[in-house]
């Protein structure tokens, strides 16, 4: 209720988005999620990665060590993809 987002989610069909359910105009803060989603055909297409179910179920165990690095990667790669300067303070440049 205090923010906005220009990276608002489909809940459900009976909340939506949420977007507009604001308590105060302007909002108080701004906020952006990034998610990726751990489904074979959503890396495929958003990504570009190939992964099958099994290895992606591995992954989602976040908490591992040894998944950190793929991780990583993963998260640069949809940060490449879903990040936009317009959703960045002014002073951030992006590598």
């Amino acid at each position: 209720w205090l923010s906005a987002s220009d990276t608002a989610r489909h809940i459900n069909g009976q909340l939506g988005k949420l977007s507009l359910d604001q308590l105060c105009l302007p909002p108080l803060l701004t906020y952006q999620r990034y998610n990726l989603q751990f489904d074979a055909r959503w890396m495929r297409e958003e990504l570009g990665q190939t992964l099958d179910s099994a290895h992606l179920d591995d992954l989602a165990e976040m908490d591992r060590p040894a998944n950190m690095d793929a991780l990583a990667r993963l998260a640069e790669l949809g940060a490449r993809r879903h990040l936009q300067p317009a959703h960045l303070p002014a002073a951030f440049d992006p590598p």
